[in-house]
């Protein structure tokens, strides 16, 4: 819970610094942090703080339904559900980056059988991100974090592992 609080108050902060409108911080932090200038117009957004606080506070089921695997997951333990948001990076997708990706499963967020927000998982070369829902549109796009890639690889490893082969 603590990392998580951090990671919303960073979040926040970097945030409002970059909507700050100081050329002089833009210009620091474009010299400290190579990266590409994204447009606004040119990625979703990343999922806001109060949203993911929704979901941190108020979710007590996840279930993650795969379009072409012989599976569904749920989780009802809070913990659980908590260490799976922790698989959401702060960094949104480039659009160019979302649109050459196909989603591999919907996943449903809810509170006492109440939907809360809807995402889908894109997971595949070069394609590891969420894309959140609201309203039934994408509204925001996160990068999954190291520790995401590595239990979606856990997943499909053991799902290929008890599929029988052809």
């Amino acid at each position: 819970m603590n990392r998580f609080l951090i990671f919303l108050f960073v979040f926040g902060f970097t945030t409002a610094c970059k909507t700050s409108g100081n050329e002089n911080e833009t210009k620091t932090e474009t010299a400290a942090a190579p990266a590409p200038v994204i447009p606004q117009g040119d990625y979703l957004p990343s999922i806001t703080v109060p949203d993911m606080e929704i979901l941190w506070n108020n979710c007590n089921q996840v279930d993650y339904i795969y379009y072409e695997l012989p599976i569904s997951t749920s989780l009802n333990d809070q913990y659980s559900i908590q260490q799976s948001l922790r698989h959401v990076s702060e960094a949104p997708v480039p659009m160019s980056v979302k649109n050459k990706c196909k989603p591999i499963s919907r996943i449903f967020y809810k509170n006492e059988g109440e939907d809360l927000m809807e995402a889908e998982i894109y997971f595949s070369s070069g394609c590891t991100f969420f894309v959140f829902f609201k309203d039934g549109k994408p509204a925001y796009s996160n990068l999954m974090t190291n520790d995401g890639i590595k239990h979606f690889n856990d997943i499909l490893a053991k799902v290929q592992s008890i599929q029988p082969r052809q």
